[in-house]
């Protein structure tokens, strides 16, 4: 191998560990970005256990941080937006941490004609049991349940034990128009919201219900269009984030 080709080689390497000490969350450091509107800049992060996380952007350009799961997911508490001392591109959030569960830090631009954004993220993270919460087995769309059309389900959520949201799935065999139903008992507690996904695009619900129908907070619906072969994901939220077991009955039906 002659001079040169090592030069290249070397100089490929350090491109590769550059690129991947941008990929990994800078925990106890600062690292520079470039994001776009169109190509959000992506850090990733494996918390080692339960605990708080700390994210500061600061740049020039009107910057969000979201934070999401390896699905997609946006997570509760992972969103900054708030534009700090009166400078939209100086965003912070602190956000508990449940388990060691990946996370995928964000950083997006919010801009009106395109372009890219320059950047400062730092990170830290304090460990801290308190804030363990157990994994709930359908937590992200990846682990959703399959139910069919016609299907009739009793199911509950218990968000004070970590049980928050439930996701589930339907492919369509063939073009339908589907409705997908809650409902609880007049005299349980809780107040449930359905969210609907299509296309592996979990950052945009396309058809979401918090109507509260019959006067109750857990009797929702929504209805959604499906093409043939198209995967549809949908998830059941309690909004109360303390509360206790919030049982509900599930229907999911095809609009003639």
């Amino acid at each position: 191998m002659n001079r040169q080709w090592l030069m290249v080689v070397a100089v490929m390497s350090l491109a590769v560990g550059s690129l991947q000490a941008q990929a990994a969350l800078p925990i106890g450091s600062s690292a520079s970005g470039t994001t776009s509107e169109d190509q959000p800049a992506s850090f990733s992060f494996t918390p080692p256990g339960p605990g708080v996380l700390t994210v500061v952007v600061s740049g020039g350009d009107d910057l969000v941080i979201q934070v999401v799961d390896q699905d997609g997911q946006p997570l509760p508490n992972g969103r900054a937006d708030g534009d700090n001392n009166g400078s939209t591109g100086l965003e912070f959030l602190a956000m508990p941490v449940g388990n060691n569960d990946p996370l995928i830090v964000r950083v997006e631009l919010l801009s009106e004609d395109g372009g890219s954004g320059a950047f400062v993220i730092s990170a830290a993270f304090v460990r801290e049991d308190g804030f363990n919460r157990p994994s709930d087995p359908d937590r992200r769309p990846s682990l959703a349940r399959t139910v069919n059309v016609g299907a009739a389900i009793e199911e509950s959520l218990h968000p004070a034990e970590g049980d928050q949201w439930d996701w589930y799935t339907i492919r369509a065999g063939e073009a339908m128009t589907v409705a997908i139903v809650t409902r609880m008992n007049a005299s349980d507690e809780g107040d449930l919201v359905i969210e609907a996904f299509t296309d592996n695009d979990f950052t945009e619900a396309v058809a979401r219900s918090d109507q509260d129908l019959q006067g109750h907070n857990g009797n929702e619906s929504v209805t959604v269009d499906l093409k043939s072969g198209q995967v549809l994901h949908f998830k059941i939220t309690a909004l109360w984030e303390s509360g206790g077991l919030t049982p509900y009955r599930l229907s999911v039906g095809r609009v003639p």
